[in-house]
C-alpha cells in the first residue's frame, strides 16, 4: 500500500489535514492526490489543476458532473488511476443541515454519485472510502446501568481506547448554564455545572445492525451515500468502504461543533480578561448587538445533558487506512470507542485548563430542533481489523484549547488552570 496513488477530496478540511499527515509517515512513498472546491483556495488562482514531486493538487466541484469526470480524467492522464480514494467532501455540521437541507443533499448526495460515477467510468479496482456517520442511526434515548458513562474522564489511554465520536459532526449542542466557581449567579441562565444525569447501559451500544433512523437531513444525506456507495459496489464492483464515526474532534476543527466553539469562546475571554472586563463586555455587546448581553468572563452554551462518544480526529483516520487495507467492501464499520461523555463534562474539562473565572450561559438559540440525548457506539468489528485508539480525550480537548488559544492570538499561558471546577 506504499507506492500507491491516493485521491483525498475535501483534502483542505479538518480531517483531511489529518489524513494527509498519517498517510506522510505510514506511507512516506505515496503519491498523493488533494482535490477540494475551488473556494478553498487548493490551487493557485486561476488553476484547475496543479503538481509537483509528489503531490497533485485538484480544484473541483464534485457537484458537477463536468468537473468531476475531468478531474479524474486529467488525474488518469498525468498521475495514473488512483488505487484508493478517501472521499472527505462533505457538509458535515448537523445544526447547518436544519438551515439548509437542499445544500447538504447536493454537497453530501448527489457530489458521492458524480464522484462514484466519474470512478466507475475509469476503473473498477479503486478502493473507495465513504466516510458516513453515526447520526444515520435512529436516536438513542436514556438508558439505565454505568459502566460506559465517562462523567469522570479516565487518564488511562486504554479507557479512552474503548470509547467514541461523530463523523466530525459534533455541532453545537447547547447547554445549561453555570458559574464554574460553584456559586450562586443570581442572574437567569446562568447556574452551576453538575455533570449529573442518567447513566448509560452497555446495552445501549449501537453496533452496525442498529435500527437506522436519522434524525437530521445531515444523518439522511449520509445514510443516502451509504446506499449509493452500496449499489455502485454491487452493480460495478467498485469496492466500496463505509465507516460510521461517531462524533470526533482536535486541534485545527473550525467552528460550528461543540468542541472548537467551547475552545474558541473560552480562548477568547482568557484574552479579554487580561484587559479590563467592562472593556471587553462593551466590545462583544457592540459586535453582537442581536444576542442577549452577558457578564464579563461568560460563555455562551446550548444543551449540555446530550452524551456523546467521542475520538480524537487521528483515531478516527487511523481507522480509515485500517478499513481501506482490510475492510470488506459493502459493511459499515463503526468507528467509536463505546464511552458517553455529556457535553457538560467536555466543557468542565475545557474549564479546568482555564487562567480565568469563567461563568456559563444557556443560550435557548443554540438548541437543535431534534436531538438525540445518548449517542455511544460499539467498534468491535473494527478492533477486529486490528484497529485501537491511541489518544485519550482529556489531552485532545486540552491541545483544542491550545490551538484555539493560538488562533486567536490569547497571550495566556495554558499551564495554569484556574482552580477547581464543581461537579
Amino acid at each position: 500500500m506504499d507506492a500507491r496513488i491516493i485521491l483525498i477530496t475535501g483534502a483542505a478540511g479538518f480531517v483531511g489535514r489529518h489524513l494527509q499527515e498519517a498517510i506522510a509517515q505510514r506511507m512516506p512513498q505515496a503519491r498523493l492526490c488533494l482535490m477540494d472546491h475551488p473556494s478553498s483556495g487548493i490551487c493557485k488562482a486561476g488553476a484547475a489543476i496543479e503538481y509537483d514531486e509528489q503531490t497533485a493538487r485538484v480544484s473541483a466541484d464534485l457537484t458537477c458532473a463536468e468537473d468531476s469526470r475531468l478531474a479524474l480524467e486529467a488525474l488518469a492522464t498525468n498521475v495514473g488511476i488512483p488505487d484508493l480514494v478517501f472521499h472527505l467532501a462533505a457538509h458535515a455540521e448537523v445544526g447547518r443541515s436544519f438551515r439548509a437541507p437542499s445544500a447538504t443533499y447536493n454537497a453530501n448526495v448527489v457530489g458521492t454519485a458524480r464522484l462514484l460515477e466519474a470512478i466507475s467510468d475509469l476503473t473498477n479496482t479503486c478502493r473507495v472510502l465513504i466516510p458516513s456517520s453515526a447520526q444515520v442511526y435512529a436516536a438513542a434515548g436514556p438508558c439505565v446501568a454505568a459502566d460506559s458513562c465517562a462523567d469522570s474522564p479516565s487518564d488511562d489511554p486504554d479507557a479512552a481506547n474503548d470509547a467514541v465520536a461523530t463523523g466530525g459532526v459534533s455541532e453545537v449542542d447547547g447547554a445549561d448554564a453555570a458559574d464554574i466557581d460553584g456559586t450562586d449567579a443570581g442572574d437567569a441562565g446562568i447556574v452551576a455545572i453538575d455533570d449529573a444525569g442518567p447513566p448509560i447501559n452497555t446495552t445501549c451500544l449501537l453496533d452496525e445492525s442498529a435500527p437506522i433512523g436519522p434524525s437530521s437531513h445531515y444523518g439522511v444525506s449520509k445514510f443516502a451515500q451509504e446506499e449509493i456507495g452500496r449499489l455502485f459496489f454491487e452493480t460495478t464492483g467498485l469496492p466500496v468502504m463505509i465507516t460510521r464515526a461517531f462524533n470526533h474532534t482536535g486541534p485545527g476543527q473550525g467552528t460550528g461543533f461543540v468542541v472548537p466553539d467551547f475552545a474558541r469562546q473560552l480562548a477568547v475571554l482568557e484574552r479579554e480578561m487580561a484587559t479590563e472586563s467592562w472593556v471587553a463586555a462593551a466590545k462583544r455587546a457592540l459586535a453582537e448587538p442581536t444576542k442577549t448581553p452577558l457578564p464579563a468572563g461568560t460563555i455562551r452554551v446550548g444543551n449540555l445533558d446530550s452524551r456523546r462518544d467521542y475520538l480524537d480526529v487521528r483515531d478516527v483516520v487511523s481507522a480509515y487506512l485500517v478499513v481501506m487495507e482490510r475492510g470488506t467492501p459493502g459493511q459499515p464499520y463503526n468507528i467509536a470507542s463505546g464511552t458517553a461523555w455529556s457535553t457538560r463534562k467536555i466543557l468542565e474539562v475545557l474549564l479546568s485548563h482555564c487562567t480565568v473565572p469563567i461563568s456559563v450561559y444557556q443560550d435557548p438559540k443554540l438548541l437543535r430542533p431534534k436531538d438525540a440525548s445518548v449517542l455511544i457506539g460499539d467498534a468491535s468489528r473494527l478492533r477486529a481489523l486490528g484497529w485501537q485508539a491511541q489518544h485519550n480525550l482529556s489531552d485532545t480537548l486540552r491541545e483544542t484549547l491550545d490551538y484555539w488559544r493560538r488562533m486567536t492570538g490569547s497571550r495566556l499561558s495554558p499551564h495554569r488552570p484556574h482552580g477547581e471546577t464543581t461537579q
